[in-house]
């Protein structure tokens, strides 16, 4: 073969390497991008998976993180009644009432009574015994105690007795007493009873009675008027009548029925039979249970003295 043809051979090799240089270069150029795009929406992807879980995450950690309202009204209704009484005892310096029984009167709407009527028949009017907690629906509740215009508490009644507000306090507040004082709560729990729930309080005052009754004695109507007595009184008593001076007449029953603290003993004393002041004849069964003689009538659950 001829120089000529050799070197023309060469160069038309050499031209055809360089076309296909050339054309590769060409088609990977053209294909990157299409792969850069493929990477790219693969990483946005990723990206806003991680962002969903995210803000999944954020949603259920934020449902899960509860009030204390919310967590206070998931209690059983037993323990949220005996956080009220702890809390009760617990502003009023005292030591809760146990070993005994609660009874819940909640059948007027966001008003409960709670009555400690485990410990004798004795007076329904007992602030130590007896509580109107008002539900505020903010969180709170409100306290308010029984008032008499009467000396005698076992003389109350709706002509003279009224609720009184006194105190407020916290869901939460309650639910950290429940923290640092759940054995009482839980005891008390055990003796809180349901079963008067859906009714009012039976007893002589409404729990709408919120101001003194215009009819309740304002201390003074007990004084003597001297305008009673008729100066032309002519009735004949006699002078000579032989009154003994000397007779030793006992008087002490008289000053121990007009003590309160007679009437919570009798109340608590199994098989005692006695009367009011108002003249309510009075029996206990052997259980310490106090029932009106005359009309049969249940007036309390008692229990032995020093409960």
């Amino acid at each position: 073969m001829s120089k000529k043809k050799i070197l023309g051979l060469t160069c038309l090799i050499i031209i055809m390497l360089g076309l296909g240089v050339s054309s590769g270069a060409i088609i990977a150029n053209h294909h990157r991008p299409a792969v850069e795009e493929q990477s790219n929406n693969k990483q946005s992807s990723e990206t806003g998976k991680k962002h969903h879980k995210k803000a999944e995450s954020k949603s259920a950690s934020s449902s899960s993180a509860k009030t204390a309202s919310e967590k206070f009204d998931d209690l059983p209704q037993k323990t949220q009644i005996a956080l009220l009484v702890n809390h009760h005892a617990i502003i009023n310096n005292m030591t809760p009432h146990t070993n005994t029984h609660y009874s819940l009167y909640a059948g007027v709407p966001d008003k409960m009574v709670i009555h400690n009527d485990g410990e004798g028949g004795g007076a329904a009017v007992d602030p130590d015994h007896t509580m109107l907690v008002n539900d505020n629906h903010d969180g709170s509740f409100t306290y308010a105690t029984p008032k008499t215009s009467e000396t005698s508490l076992m003389m109350a009644d709706a002509s003279n007795s009224w609720w009184e507000n006194y105190a407020t306090t916290q869901k939460a507040t309650l639910l950290k007493e429940y923290s640092s004082s759940k054995d009482t709560v839980d005891e008390i729990a055990s003796e809180v009873d349901l079963s008067m729930s859906s009714e009012s309080f039976r007893y002589y005052v409404s729990v709408n009675q919120t101001t003194k009754p215009a009819t309740a004695d304002d201390g003074t109507n007990n004084d003597i008027d001297s305008d009673d007595y008729d100066s032309d009184d002519d009735t004949d008593y006699d002078d000579d009548a032989d009154y003994d001076d000397d007779a030793d007449y006992d008087d002490s029953d008289d000053e121990e029925q007009s003590d309160d603290d007679y009437y919570v003993r009798k109340a608590r004393e199994p098989n005692a039979d006695y009367y009011l002041p108002d003249g309510t004849h009075m029996h206990n069964d052997d259980q310490g249970n106090s029932y009106n003689v005359d009309t049969g009538d249940l007036i309390g659950k008692g229990g032995s003295a020093g409960n």
